[in-house]
Parts: structure tokens; C-alpha cells; sequence
């Protein structure tokens, strides 16, 4: 018979990070503060990552220890990237994605309007495609992002999602 040792763990989305100590709003809308060391090790996606892929609006399973005063010091924490997306109601391209990003304009389920900035970096991933591209999505398709939220509102993909309108 083994017996596993679970650890205690907090899950959420973060809300401010700053030096040692991460904020993040859990499911039922309280706040918790996540004390972060040198010791603690990342992942983000299941990958190994550093503690910089903390950032605002990104998912975290951080685990650890909790302290009687409630402290949380976490050993492990678990990312997961931010999303967002809509439905395709605009793209505009860039002569010079480096300094200014092309973008996709979306509908979200809530009806707000939300622009999705991409560059050189970001992937696609299309329905259908083998291989995908920025001019492989179209008005109309939904997508869906992983990335960073931007504190104008907008959002900075590094992974595109796209499959057609009904699919």
C-alpha cells in the first residue's frame, strides 16, 4: 500500500504580482497572498517556466505550505496561460509588426469589443490547416487566444486558435 503526501494548494488568477508575493483572486472572490522563494519552481502549461510567467490575469495552482496566520509559501506553481477571444469582426495587418502589432478585432460572449494584438512570435493553430498563419483567419471565424492581457484593455497573443463561424 503507498500512501501519497497531497500538499495543501490555492488556485486563482492573479491579480498583482510583486517581488516575493503574488495576489490572486480565487474562485469564490477573496484574495490570497502566495509568498514565493527562490526555491519555488514554475511550470507554465505543464512546462518548466520561471516566476516573470506570472503576470495579471493569467490561472494559477500554486502548491505549498500554509502557515497557521494564513501565510501560503509556495514550492510549486502551476500556470496557466491567460485567454481570450470572440468572434473575428475586423483584422488589420502592420507594415512593421515589430513596433506596431497587426491585430484581430473580436466579439466576445459578453458582446464587448476586444483587440487581440499579435507579432512575429505568436503561432496559429486553424482549423482544418496543417500549417496556419496570421492570413489564414477570417472575418467571422471564432477564436481563441493564450496570452497576456494589456492594461489598455487589449490582449497580446502568443498562441491563435481559429475555427470557422458554426464549427
Amino acid at each position: 500500500t503507498a500512501i501519497q503526501v497531497v500538499l495543501p494548494h490555492v488556485q486563482g488568477t492573479v491579480k498583482t504580482v510583486s517581488g516575493t508575493s503574488v495576489t490572486i483572486t480565487q474562485r469564490d472572490g477573496t484574495d490570497r497572498t502566495i509568498v514565493v522563494t527562490d526555491s519555488t519552481t514554475y511550470k507554465l502549461a505543464g512546462a518548466a517556466s520561471t516566476g516573470a510567467a506570472l503576470t495579471v490575469g493569467t490561472m494559477v495552482d500554486a502548491e505549498g505550505t500554509a502557515a497557521a496566520g494564513g501565510t501560503f509559501t509556495a514550492t510549486l506553481v502551476n500556470i496557466q496561460p491567460a485567454q481570450a477571444g470572440g468572434t473575428v469582426t475586423a483584422i488589420t495587418t502592420t507594415p512593421n509588426p515589430a513596433t506596431n502589432p497587426a491585430t484581430i478585432v473580436v466579439k466576445t460572449r459578453a458582446g464587448a469589443s476586444l483587440t487581440i494584438n499579435v507579432g512575429s512570435s505568436t503561432t496559429y493553430q486553424v482549423a482544418g490547416k496543417t500549417t496556419a498563419s496570421f492570413s489564414d483567419i477570417a472575418l467571422g471565424a471564432i477564436v481563441m487566444a493564450e496570452g497576456t492581457p494589456n492594461a489598455d484593455g487589449s490582449f497580446t497573443a502568443t498562441v491563435v486558435r481559429a475555427f470557422p463561424a458554426g464549427g
